[in-house]
């Protein structure tokens, strides 16, 4: 840091007092321009005498072997391994640039929780968080909340794509070692040589809930085909250089005025690839144990068993359980059956 300079009165060879003044009067204007220097440091002229502050908008953050950085100006987070030329880049509602809300970005705020972007659009508001855990290097966690203010319609969605592509290096370059089961299947795993890293990613179904609702959709949606299970498949899965969550369709159906999770994943990456299956396995299983001890517990209340005994009890008194044969009372085998009166298979009960 440079340090301040200090400034000291000559003495005066001269013997005309009034000079004094003079001097003393220059050494006053000096020292306002210092201070008026020192004061608009971080600043920029704009125009002739007006002063206008520079604001940088974006953030660059390291967790474990990786540095993730932002920039409105990119569109996209970006996440590059350390000595790697390779990177993964992060589009959130990306492949249509009406809707790839990154550009949109007007403020970035650091908190507990990692990094809080956020900025308008023509159809609405949005924030977004890209999460870091000191205590896990390495992993990230992305949510996407919009808000839309009704005023605009929302873009619809013409080419939707995961949200993680692999830049400066080639498609093929990424290898899926498990794909995300069909039926609400939550996580994959892959790695990408140019990187280095086993890369883990994983959806937070229960936290979008509300988007399912009321989009009309659901986490068994198929945008990913799984081998040999024919039409069923995934949210999630990899495709050309792509790969993580594809939100169903219906982004452009949300209702004004509510807040509603869009997005809310984990990308985890660690140095190296798996040499084998084994290796392979034992890499999903640490990195998906990784992610869910941050994961928040449910609270679940404790049952309150006696009544619960109490009303099952009555539930089973109830005559559309019970039949009569020969005067005695029997317990069906299902609620209101449409079966012959009388004693049932013990298969069926």
């Amino acid at each position: 840091m440079e340090q301040p300079h200090t400034i000291e009165a000559q003495p005066d060879m001269r013997k005309d007092d009034s000079s004094v003044g003079e001097r003393f009067t220059r050494l006053a204007i000096v020292g306002a321009f210092l201070i008026a220097g020192l004061s608009t440091s971080g600043c920029s002229v704009a125009g002739a005498g007006s002063i206008k502050k520079q604001t940088q908008v974006g953030f660059t953050a390291t967790t474990g072997n990786y540095t993730v950085r932002f920039q409105p100006s990119l569109g996209a987070i970006i996440v590059k391994a350390r000595g790697q030329p390779a990177a993964l880049s992060v589009r959130e509602l990306g492949g249509d640039r009406a809707l790839d809300l990154f550009y949109a970005v007007k403020t970035v705020r650091r908190s507990v929780a990692g990094y809080l972007l956020a900025g308008t659009v023509k159809w609405g508001s949005f924030t977004a968080l890209v999460g870091m855990n000191p205590r896990t290097p390495g992993l990230i966690r992305l949510r996407l909340t919009v808000k839309p203010s009704g005023k605009s319609d929302i873009p619809t969605v013409q080419h939707a794509r995961p949200d993680v592509q692999l830049i400066h290096a080639p498609a093929g370059s990424l290898k899926e070692y498990a794909a995300a089961p069909p039926v609400a299947g939550t996580s994959l795993l892959l790695s990408a040589a140019p990187l280095d890293s086993s890369i883990l990613y994983l959806a937070d179904y229960t936290s979008l809930g509300p988007y399912f609702d009321r989009t009309s959709s659901g986490a068994t949606q198929s945008n990913f085909t799984y081998p040999r299970a024919g039409i069923k498949g995934s949210l999630l899965g990899a495709a050309s250089g792509y790969f993580g969550y594809e939100p169903p369709a219906g982004v452009d159906s949300l209702p004004a005025g509510k807040s509603t999770v869009v997005v809310d994943s984990y990308l985890y990456l660690v140095p190296g690839i798996p040499s084998d299956e084994t290796t392979a396995a034992d890499t999903y299983l640490k990195l998906v144990g990784g992610v869910f001890a941050t994961l928040p517990a449910p609270s679940i209340p404790s049952a309150d068993w006696k009544a619960l005994a109490a009303r099952s009890a009555t539930d089973l008194t109830s005559p559309a359980n019970l039949v009569t044969v020969n005067g005695r009372q029997f317990l069906r085998s299902y609620v209101a059956p449409r079966r012959p009166v009388g004693a049932q298979p013990l298969r069926l009960l």
